[in-house]
């Protein structure tokens, strides 16, 4: 599992850059995460599921939510500027269902892309 979410976080960072050298609109390379396809990520392939831009001018960030092959959900967040070139990803703490993306805040605004995942396993809401 960690070496998807790495294989997935490198490729995801490559297109990033890539995407930030071709476009000077951030929120547009954000929305363009959407229309790639990250199917052929070997051990992981990856289909994306929404992308936007969130947040204000101090910390602006892309939200990508999806889930690698076969059920782990994931939402990764990647500052719209400054991003460090870092990776960080955060634990559920035994919140295993639950995308726990509100622990990537402060490492967000500190320039960090950041991805919290559900460890695969699907939380389902009871009524």
């Amino acid at each position: 599992m960690l070496k998807m979410l790495a294989q997935m976080a490198v490729l995801l960072g490559a297109l990033w850059q890539n995407a930030a050298e071709a476009h000077d609109n951030s929120a547009a390379k954000c929305v363009a995460l959407r229309a790639t396809d990250f199917s052929i990520i070997p051990d992981a392939p990856t289909q994306i599921l929404s992308s936007r831009s969130v947040g204000d001018d101090e910390r602006a960030y892309c939200e990508v939510r999806g889930y690698v092959s076969p059920a782990t959900g994931f939402e990764l967040r990647l500052p719209l500027e400054n991003w460090n070139g870092k990776f960080w990803m955060v634990g559920n703490g035994g919140s295993g269902g639950e995308i726990p993306a509100a622990l990537c805040e402060n490492r967000v605004r500190r320039g960090y892309a950041c991805v919290a995942t559900d460890m695969g396993h699907i939380f389902h809401h009871r009524r």
